[in-house]
């Protein structure tokens, strides 16, 4: 009988260790949870942080949005303008300069082959080579 109350009691003391454990293993999970999160003393200061952001923001949105309504185009337009037609012109000037080394290349290539109806176009495709009359381009399509 002794033994019998001594079985029941390492049960029952069994079970209350298991469900301690259990539950020192859901405080440890909430603890590290708690250590993860933002402080509060640390919220505070992400939060007027993140307002001065959103301010700035907010005045970089109005400024644009008063230029854009009295037609001016804000710091550096006319100098952007400038620097976007020099560019456009260079590109143009690289495309000429390339189109005229790649048409003297297929010239010579064309000279020493014998003369077919379509060799022209035969050895652009072969190349894979797309002519500005391929793709619908022209350099007088584009105006500065």
């Amino acid at each position: 009988a002794i033994v019998k109350d001594l079985s029941v009691k390492v049960e029952k003391l069994s079970s209350e260790i298991s469900e301690l454990i259990a539950r020192k293993q859901d405080i440890a999970v909430s603890l590290r949870q708690a250590h993860s999160e933002p402080k509060t003393c640390n919220l505070d200061t992400l939060t007027e942080q993140l307002q001065n952001q959103i301010k700035s923001h907010k005045d970089k949105v109005n400024a644009m949005e008063q230029a854009a309504a009295s037609g001016k185009s804000g710091k550096g337009g006319q100098q952007n303008s400038e620097t976007i037609v020099t560019e456009a012109k260079f590109y143009r000037k690289m495309w000429k300069d390339r189109r005229a080394i790649v048409e003297d290349i297929i010239d010579q290539i064309v000279d020493q082959k014998p003369k077919t109806k379509d060799i022209r176009n035969e050895l652009y495709e072969d190349i894979g080579i797309d002519s500005d009359k391929s793709v619908n381009v022209s350099l007088n399509d584009i105006r500065l």
